[in-house]
């Protein structure tokens, strides 16, 4: 019978103690929300996609601008200050009606006006765009736009026209890169090598490549960039001599439109021999206009599953094992500050890579 009143009272203090914790959890979530559940709620606001998407295909001048956002946005902070549209080399904002529709999550930009053909135009969305919880976006996000009527000028836009890469998941003493397809005099060639824990030798590089970044500031893994203007006779590959045999991979893009003088606008680097999920690659500051933005980050890996994610506005050219690395490349519109570069990683790893600026030829 004992027994019997000790469960009872248990049962009793027990029933008292959920009635007081879900009554104080009901009055918190009638006055909005817990602490907790705000915190939940703190990630900015990413643009998942934009239209028109790439600047290399023309659209018609009395095109819409547009934007979709990973979550739903406060209506009121899409406006004429935040979302805008600058025909290049000029100053003056493309007058405009902007809206915001919450059912698809999509901004739009639509001039009061045909825009010019045969242009190129820059769009803009900044941090003052936020979520309906108040989270502004990290980044400004900005895009090119080409109009129809004609072909662009030479030089107008640096375009990459294609790439080659290579994989050595067994150790080799050299890494060769094939020539990418239809280069011809005068484009320019960037190289992007990844290796285990070795490096290039002195004058280990194919003749009349010239250094963008060495980056071996970390045991692994080391990353390395080149960059070469191309002639009237290339050969069939190009190949890097290495300090002992090494995993590695390594590519080559190729661009049209770059200055062929003076390619390279400007570099930044940074490693971190701190396993992390992300590396973010020190940003750039560039003084002309319509630069494309080149990056390459590596890994301490040899697999494939350590996927990686781009920077915000930088698209993935190539993603290889062997010593694991990517490339991404994104036009910058206006001169200026590019902002720091951080690519995301499937699993926790060191990481190290460089960041260059193409300066275009026109």
């Amino acid at each position: 019978m004992l027994r019997v009143r000790r469960q009872r009272a248990r049962v009793a203090r027990l029933s008292a103690w959920l009635f007081v914790s879900l009554s104080t959890l009901s009055s918190v979530a009638g006055c909005g929300g817990s602490e907790a559940t705000a915190r939940l709620d703190s990630k900015a606001p990413v643009v998942l996609s934009v239209s028109p998407p790439d600047p290399y295909t023309a659209v018609p001048v009395d095109a819409n601008v547009e934007a979709t956002f990973s979550k739903p946005i406060e209506p009121s902070a899409i406006n004429n200050d935040t979302f805008t549209l600058v025909r290049a080399g000029s100053l003056a904002t493309v007058s405009a009606l902007v809206s915001y529709d919450p059912s698809t999550r999509k901004a739009t930009l639509d001039p009061t006006r045909d825009l010019d053909p045969t242009a190129v135009y820059s769009a803009r969305l900044t941090t003052g765009v936020t979520d309906t919880s108040g989270n502004p976006m990290a980044d400004d996000r900005e895009w090119l736009i080409t109009t129809a009527g004609g072909a662009l000028p030479a030089g107008a836009l640096i375009k990459r026209e294609a790439a080659a890469t290579v994989v050595n998941t067994t150790p080799t003493r050299a890494v060769t890169v094939a020539k990418p397809a239809g280069t011809v005099s005068g484009d320019v060639l960037v190289a992007c090598l990844a290796l285990n824990t070795r490096r290039v030798v002195a004058g280990g590089a194919p003749p009349d490549w010239a250094p963008i970044a060495s980056e071996t500031s970390i045991p692994n893994p080391h990353v390395f960039g080149y960059y070469k203007v191309t002639g009237d006779s290339e050969p069939a590959d190009y190949t890097w001599l290495l300090s002992s045999a090494a995993q590695s991979s390594g590519g080559i893009a190729r661009y049209s439109g770059v200055d062929t003088n003076s390619p390279i606008e400007a570099v930044g680097t940074s490693a971190s021999k701190v396993i992390a999920t992300a590396g973010t690659i020190a940003g750039v500051t560039t003084t002309t206009p319509m630069t494309m933005l080149v990056g390459c980050i590596g890994v301490n890996s040899s697999t494939a599953a350590v996927a990686f994610t781009s920077p915000q506005g930088m698209a993935n050219v190539w993603d290889l094992a062997g010593k694991r690395h990517a490339l991404a490349e994104g036009l910058q519109a206006s001169a200026g500050p590019s902002g720091d570069k951080t690519w995301s990683f499937r699993a926790r790893r060191e990481w190290a890579g460089w960041l260059a600026a193409l300066r275009p030829a026109g």
